[in-house]
């Protein structure tokens, strides 16, 4: 015999069979109903949880004109300049190679000075003139290095490293790289395997 069927025989409460087990079944509806709720809910939490360790925080920033991007970049020309004594020229090389960084360049600098030279393409601090650079010092008549014709001394063009061209050469050279477009910033000595940078006065010539 069922529960059901006991809480009904002989009773005078009011109650029949059917009304209890009713009453059973709701009872065991609410609990099912009250573990469906926690299990939605911890379910929910832990979605927010997943969402909150992937929120992404928005970092400040300052949005600069073209005047104070100009003033910033003197600024730091000037700090590079006079803290490594080198040129201006040399100091926008630097400061263009490492992403306008100040202190990440004086820390390279300082940390490896001919290695950074050689990298960046300025001259050795421990170079001296080279034979070919004596010979066009002298007013001998030099070859140039691209299309190997003889030219006098006072028309040769070269960036220190010894390495002469033509004016016809070097005007093509300087033609191309303008039409590479941004490559143009970090202009290098024709000559194959040279890493001799132009400096920019050259280069606007």
């Amino acid at each position: 015999m069922s529960d059901c069927e006991d809480y009904g025989d002989g009773s005078d409460d009011g109650y029949d069979s059917e009304d209890a087990c009713m009453s059973q079944g709701a009872g065991t509806q609410d609990t099912d109903d009250s573990d469906s709720d926690e299990g939605d809910a911890d379910y929910g939490n832990a979605i927010l949880s997943g969402v909150e360790a992937h929120v992404v925080k928005r970092e400040e920033y300052q949005c600069l004109d073209a005047e104070q991007v100009l003033e910033r970049q003197r600024e730091a020309l000037r700090g590079v300049t006079q803290v490594l004594q080198v040129t201006e020229d040399d100091a926008t090389r630097l400061l263009r190679a490492f992403k306008w960084n100040v202190n990440r360049v004086n820390d390279e600098w300082f940390g490896d000075e001919e290695g950074i030279r050689e990298k960046v393409g300025l001259e050795s601090s421990s170079s001296a003139p080279d034979e070919a650079t004596r010979m066009v010092d002298d007013g001998a008549e030099v070859t140039c290095s691209v299309c190997y014709d003889e030219f006098p001394a006072s028309k040769h063009t070269h960036v220190g490293c010894g390495h002469n061209f033509c004016a016809t050469c070097w005007s093509g050279y300087l033609e191309n790289a303008v039409s590479d477009g941004p490559s143009v910033l970090d202009l290098r000595c024709p000559q194959e395997g040279c890493k001799r940078r132009v400096p920019e006065p050259m280069a606007k010539r």
